[in-house]
């Protein structure tokens, strides 16, 4: 069994628990989510069964989109709501104030990622030093911000729709907005509505996958990566076998390359030379 779930992660779920959802209802195939989603978030997590686990560093680098709620005047510890309240203040801020700083996270940024995060300092995660009381120190990060916007809640509280790379921490964007507007923050709510091609608006609940366990096919997450048709029986043993081969393509690309042989995906690679390919991923 090879392919993708794509999951409606529940709030209060680790990814790693749903991972082991999955995977029992996989009948224990190997599987591994493609990007955390802390366990205050919900909303789409790709999870990927048998070889497609391997895809992971080509997933984990695509764009994310999210909506979040950020509450001024209030901070936690772990900059949400799971956290002990550290910093208050009565001051109120104004849509335009926000609009007016929003070019300034658009682009390529540096974000020091939450205390209170997965990262690892030697080994441990970040939240696991945290928690024991140890100094977390986390170097900034950067990242890249395709798109924000907020809309006013009311009550100091505001929607921000934002569009991501892999890697952001929406949790930090959250305080780093509101220091620079010289006030404290805690996000309340947090839903990843795409990562790459998974959405929403397809994401799968656990109650759905108990009566029927979809799986999506590799063939459909990668339609967008550049096609390669491997036309005879000979090149086709010698890409199964690790060895360059040769195929047919219309694509300028030399990376990240869909390989094809009589319309059935066997993995992805890369151009080796003017006339060779080679499969890095085999999918079959």
């Amino acid at each position: 069994m090879t392919g993708f779930v794509n999951f409606l992660k529940p709030p209060k779920m680790s990814s790693a628990q749903a991972v082991a959802i999955i995977k029992k209802l996989s009948s224990g195939q190997k599987c591994g989510h493609m990007g955390t989603l802390d366990p205050f978030a919900c909303g789409v997590l790709p999870i990927a069964l048998g070889r497609a686990t391997k895809l992971f560093d080509y997933f984990i680098r695509q764009p994310k989109t999210y909506r979040a709620v950020f509450k001024f005047g209030v901070e936690t510890n772990t900059l949400d709501l799971d956290g002990i309240v550290t910093k208050k203040d009565d001051k109120k801020i104004m849509l335009e104030q926000i609009k007016a700083i929003l070019p300034e996270f658009l682009g390529i940024i540096s974000q020091e990622p939450p205390k209170y995060s997965a990262k690892r300092i030697n080994g441990k995660r970040a939240y696991e030093l945290a928690r024991s009381g140890q100094e977390v120190n986390l170097k900034p990060t950067p990242v890249k911000i395709y798109n924000i916007s907020a809309q006013d809640l009311g009550d100091n509280e505001f929607i921000f729709d934002i569009c991501c790379s892999g890697g952001t921490y929406i949790r930090s964007l959250c305080r780093d907005i509101a220091y620079k507007l010289g006030t404290c923050s805690v996000m309340t709510c947090l839903i990843r509505q795409a990562s790459g091609n998974f959405d929403i608006t397809n994401a799968k609940t656990l109650d759905e996958l108990e009566k029927d366990f979809d799986i999506i096919g590799c063939q459909d997450v990668l339609k967008d990566f550049n096609k390669c048709v491997i036309q005879d029986q000979k090149n086709y043993v010698l890409a199964l076998n690790g060895a360059d081969f040769k195929a047919m393509t219309n694509s300028n690309k030399t990376q990240d390359l869909a390989f094809y042989y009589n319309d059935k995906l066997l993995g992805i690679g890369q151009k080796t030379t003017d006339d060779f390919y080679k499969i890095k991923i085999r999918l079959i």
